[in-house]
C-alpha cells in the first residue's frame, strides 16, 4: 500500500491498539521484522549404512550447527536484537539421512542498522554450516516490517483526552519491545504513533483469555473513549498549526535518530 501511494494524500497517522489491564499507554516503540527460511541440501540414504558409504552428507548436521551456534553468538548480540529459531524439517525417519531440511529464523530490533546487520550475520553462519558438513544452503531472507517512530506529542493528546473522560493513562516512554507491525512501514513515511487502550482484563494480546477479555463490556467502552480520544488527537492536528509543526519537528528527529 505504501509503495502504492496510499500515503500521498495523509499527513499523519494513527491507530489504538487494545491490550490488557487498565490503563491506557503510548507507542513504546515497534520492532522491525526479517525472516529467514535457510535450507541446507545433502545426500540423503540410511543412516545405519553410514560406515558402508562415507560419502552421505547430513543436511540436518547443518541445521543443528546453525542452531547452536545462533545460540552461543546471542551472547554478542546487541541487547536490542532478538534472533530466535526453529526447525519445522528436520527428516521424517530416525534411521534415514535426510536429502533436505530447512529452518525459519526471525530477527526483530526497534534498530533498522541493527536488523540488516544481524541478518548478513546470520546468513554467514549459515554459509559456515553448510561449509563445515559439505552440504549446499539457500538462504531466503524475507519481511519487510519497519520499526516504528513514534511522534509522542500525538499520543499525548490522545492519552489526556482518554483521561479526561475517565480512563486510566500512562505516559511511559521508550523501552524494549521487540513486537512488530506493518504500522511501522507506514510510520517510516508519515509522523504517526501507535498507541495502547485497556481491555479491563488480566491476559495478554493474542490468547484465549484475550479474546474473553475483549468482548466485555468495559472493553468495549473504553474502545469507544480510544475512538474519541483518537478522534479529539485529528481535531487538534486539523486546527492547531503550532501543534503541526511540532509534530513535522518531533518526526524528523526520530528519523534522524
Amino acid at each position: 500500500m505504501a509503495d502504492e501511494g496510499a500515503l500521498s494524500d495523509i499527513d499523519a497517522l494513527m491507530m489504538a491498539h487494545p491490550i490488557g489491564g487498565d490503563v491506557a499507554s503510548h507507542d513504546n516503540g515497534y520492532a522491525g521484522l526479517r525472516s529467514a527460511k535457510i535450507y541446507y541440501y545433502g545426500s540423503g540414504g540410511s543412516g545405519v549404512a553410514r560406515c558402508g558409504n562415507p560419502n552421505y552428507v547430513n543436511p540436518l548436521d547443518a541445521q543443528t550447527l546453525l542452531y547452536q551456534a545462533v545460540a552461543f553468538r546471542r551472547h554478542y548480540t546487541p541487547s536490542d536484537v532478538a534472533l530466535v529459531g526453529c526447525i519445522p524439517d528436520g527428516g521424517e525417519r530416525a534411521n534415514i539421512i535426510p536429502v533436505e531440511t530447512h529452518s525459519i529464523y526471525t530477527i526483530r530490533s526497534q534498530n533498522r542498522k541493527n536488523l540488516a546487520t544481524t541478518a548478513e550475520m546470520l546468513r554467514t553462519m549459515a554459509d559456515g554450516a553448510a561449509l563445515l558438513t559439505g552440504t549446499k544452503v539457500k538462504f531466503e531472507l524475507s519481511g519487510r516490517y519497519e520499526p516504528t517512530l513514534p511522534v509522542y506529542s500525538l499520543g499525548d493528546v490522545f492519552l489526556e483526552t482518554a483521561k479526561l473522560l475517565g480512563m486510566l493513562i500512562s505516559h511511559g516512554r521508550g523501552g524494549l519491545n521487540f513486537a512488530s507491525t506493518d504500522f511501522g512501514n507506514f510510520a517510516q513515511l508519515r509522523p504517526g504513533v501507535h498507541v495502547h487502550f485497556p481491555t479491563g482484563g488480566k491476559a495478554s494480546p493474542h490468547t484465549e483469555g484475550f479474546t474473553e477479555s475483549t468482548n466485555a463490556e468495559v472493553a468495549y467502552e473504553n474502545m469507544y473513549i480510544a475512538s474519541v480520544a483518537m478522534a479529539s488527537t485529528a481535531l487538534k492536528y486539523l486546527r492547531d498549526s503550532s501543534f503541526r509543526s511540532l509534530v513535522a519537528e518531533q518526526f524528523k528527529a526520530a528519523k534522524e535518530a
